[in-house]
């Protein structure tokens, strides 16, 4: 089920502006995805969902108590201003294709908002 939703979310998202954090299929946990959002920090991208009562995180989960929640993003080889922009959905037992699809909306809303500014 994990994949499905992963599948569904990257599905949905206009990878324009967004880079997938990601290994291989067989080494990754299908649940956390991580991304980064060209231009776009990882704390907008966080209140732009929360506004739409979708919870996201930034940073890496081992990196949660550092102010930047930057070091190990650092360590897979991004920049500091790409790990700034570095975002992570996580998804559990009760989350739906539903969630998902609406997370890639909101995001792709965001992305487009940014972008036709710029």
């Amino acid at each position: 089920k994990q994949w499905q939703l992963r599948d569904a979310f990257t599905a949905h998202l206009e990878r324009t502006h967004v880079t997938l954090i990601e290994s291989k299929r067989d080494t990754q946990l299908p649940n956390i995805i991580g991304l980064c959002m060209r231009g776009i920090e990882g704390q907008l991208a966080l209140l732009h969902c929360n506004a739409q009562s979708i919870a996201i995180s930034t940073g890496s989960a081992c990196d949660i108590t550092s102010a930047s929640g930057t070091k190990a993003i650092i360590a897979m080889g991004k920049t500091f201003d790409e790990a700034r922009q570095f975002c992570r959905i996580s998804t559990g037992i009760t989350t739906t294709e539903a969630h998902m699809i609406a997370c890639a909306d909101a995001l792709n809303s965001l992305i487009h908002s940014r972008h036709a500014v710029q």
